[in-house]
């Protein structure tokens, strides 16, 4: 299996050069092939964050997360993509207990989107299109509440709904005020919620 490296890239250049270096072999010693993002340039720097994205996506079948990685917004992307893409994820520090944690999330997900799907009849492929339809809208700012309830973070939202970070922050902004003055948001709120707490009894 080919597990790209992924690690806190806020870190010095050469500190998180060395690190990778090292994951690479920890990789091997585990019978897999490391994709090392650093062994790509000709200058042994870390190319583009685009383009190490399309690595992962097109060329990998997991990710080796360093320790660290939960403080870089750029590893905790790429793990959340390897979650919803159902790839193998890897951990170079606490495996079982963050694999718990994904296992818990994953669980969180697919309640939140049942829920909305009982209370509206709306799958996340509906009101994951680009669009300002009504109900659409209201569909992503409930997940977003209840995603945030289930401690996934804007990023994974965002993942979730193929939308940007700072829509996700709009939807948690404003989902108060919404179900205050919005009848028909509060009533698609209210099912959603008594199904969420159906699930929990």
């Amino acid at each position: 299996m080919k597990l790209y490296i992924s690690g806190n890239t806020n870190q010095p250049p050469d500190q998180l050069r060395e690190e990778y270096t090292k994951a690479a072999r920890e990789i091997a010693k585990m019978g897999h092939e490391p994709m090392n993002p650093f062994d790509l340039q000709s200058d042994g720097s870390l190319p583009p964050w685009h383009e190490r994205l399309e690595i992962l996506a097109l060329q990998c079948e997991g990710i080796y997360l360093l320790s660290g990685w939960q403080e870089s917004e750029q590893a905790s992307t790429e793990r959340y993509n390897c979650l919803v893409a159902n790839r193998q994820i890897f951990y170079q520090s606490s495996e079982k207990e963050q694999s718990a944690l994904d296992d818990r999330k994953s669980a969180a997900i697919e309640r939140i989107k049942e829920a909305i799907h009982e209370a509206t009849g709306m799958t996340i492929e509906q009101y994951r299109e680009r669009g300002r339809k009504e109900e659409y809208v209201f569909a992503r700012m409930i997940f977003s509440h209840y995603g945030r309830r289930a401690d996934l973070s804007p990023e994974e939202i965002s993942v979730c709904l193929g939308r940007s970070k700072s829509m996700v922050y709009h939807y948690f902004k404003h989902y108060a005020n919404e179900v205050r003055f919005m009848p028909r948001f509060r009533c698609m709120a209210q099912k959603v919620d008594k199904f969420l707490q159906k699930c929990e009894s």
